[in-house]
């Protein structure tokens, strides 16, 4: 098994990079986790077991011969989730270079690939999935004027926070500033969904070309949308997580368990982790219902936001194809 991954698309969320993660992982020349969502180096908890737990438990049974590469739009939230058990305050010395010197001491001369999305269509889909998912019952004008308090934001950009990653999410230009200070411009290619819809066979070979992949290759389901924005979720009964921690409360279950090898483990580990994302996909009923006039207010004091950022983008050399329009639902997640 080779210590190293190849490329990292390293996101951003809601941008995307669950079509890229379908497309590329019918490429015959990539080997991706069961799981799209691999998190390492963005992961106090997980980066704290080491590498060596974290690419067993992925790669166990991937052919070395192939591309590997991860999928984890969590590298583009501009900072990490902390242990609950650290000793310092929350938060304390993570900024957008933590995660990219973490990259950078273990994956020198990785390939890194970012794909950006309006960030105002992006806080919408984002806001619409945790209102789909429970977690999140005020207007989306609320959430806004909350999240944008100059307090809050700061808070965001140095610690992560469930359901408060709206905003600081689509400061791009602020988080691949803290990118470019770590790597070499040549090691980070940048895409734009607007593209990947419109022209998805130009953008797949561009990132072919950027990884090290043979051009051309078209796969099977190009064109369709993954994990689009939905008004509710089918199911909140007994999800694949919910089984999970049910079955741990039975003795029995566990002595089975711990009676499997090693390497029963790991097969079984990655076998839940494709199961689990595609009860995710499937998850979802029902398309997000069209902007109110408050949610468009909202949507205008983001771009309000936004400009300042758009600025260090274009600094970067990465021009962002949005331009001012109102908050609109759908599209790539």
């Amino acid at each position: 098994m080779k210590p190293t991954l190849d490329f990292l698309v390293i996101g951003a969320a809601k941008s995307g990079t669950s079509s890229l993660f379908e497309y590329l992982r019918h490429h015959p020349e990539v080997a991706l986790p069961p799981d799209k969502e691999a998190p390492y180096f963005s992961n106090d908890i997980v980066y704290a077991r080491g590498w060596q737990d974290y690419f067993s438990a992925n790669f166990a049974t991937a052919d070395p011969a192939l591309r590997w590469g991860t999928i984890t739009p969590q590298y583009m939230f501009g900072t990490v989730f902390v242990r609950a058990a650290t000793q310092v305050t929350k938060g304390d010395g993570y900024d957008e270079r933590t995660v990219p010197q973490r990259i950078r001491e273990l994956l020198p001369s990785v390939r890194l690939v970012a794909i950006l999305r309006d960030p105002v269509e992006r806080a919408w889909s984002d806001y619409h999935m945790y209102v789909m998912q429970g977690r999140e019952t005020r207007s989306f004008a609320e959430v806004i004027d909350e999240l944008l308090r100059p307090a809050v934001l700061e808070r965001c950009r140095r610690q992560y926070e469930i359901g408060e990653r709206h905003v600081t999410c689509g400061e791009y230009g602020r988080i691949l500033a803290g990118y470019r200070d770590i790597f070499p411009a040549e090691q980070l290619l940048v895409m734009f969904t607007a593209d990947l819809e419109s022209a998805p066979h130009g953008v797949l070979d561009r990132l072919y070309e950027f990884i090290g992949l043979t051009p051309g290759f078209v796969p099977p389901n190009l064109g369709r949308r993954y994990n689009v924005g939905a008004a509710a979720a089918r199911t909140s009964r007994l999800t694949p997580n919910q089984a999970v921690r049910a079955t741990r409360r039975i003795g029995a279950a566990r002595a089975l368990w711990k009676a499997i090898p090693d390497a029963g483990h790991k097969r079984a580990l990655a076998m839940f982790a494709r199961f689990d994302y595609r009860f995710t996909m499937w998850n979802r009923r029902g398309a997000v219902g069209p902007p109110s006039a408050s949610d468009l207010s909202a949507g205008e004091r983001l771009r309000e936001h936004y400009e300042a950022d758009a600025s260090l983008l274009r600094s970067l050399g990465y021009p962002p194809p949005w331009a001012q329009k109102e908050v609109v639902a759908g599209g790539h997640a």
